[in-house]
């Protein structure tokens, strides 16, 4: 567990420092801004990753599946991620109803 724990925390802070600190002051309300951002801070989260896990055969557990390194951080990152961008989008990227 302690594997997994450490990619999950990484992503996690990766992704709230993203989403909280950085995206508004780079990307403000630029979707195509947020995406070009967003592959930049998952590409780091992956070279993170890759430097302890490439090669190895340690095998992490998600949801019961076992898997190795790049498809645990994928899943985390997109489970962590989706719910992140909802509400940057609500609050950033959202047209605003006023008429």
């Amino acid at each position: 567990m302690g594997s997994e724990f450490s990619i999950i925390m990484l992503v996690a802070l990766t992704f709230l420092a993203a989403y909280t600190l950085i995206y508004p002051k780079i990307a403000g309300h630029s979707f195509e801004r947020v995406t070009y951002c967003d592959i930049c801070v998952t590409g780091f989260i992956f070279v993170a990753v890759a430097q302890k896990y490439w090669g190895s055969d340690v095998l992490f557990s998600f949801l019961g599946l076992q898997m190795n390194w790049f498809w645990f951080t994928l899943l985390v990152s997109g489970v962590i991620e989706v719910p992140l961008l909802m509400w940057y989008y609500q609050k950033y990227l959202k047209p605003s109803q006023e008429s």
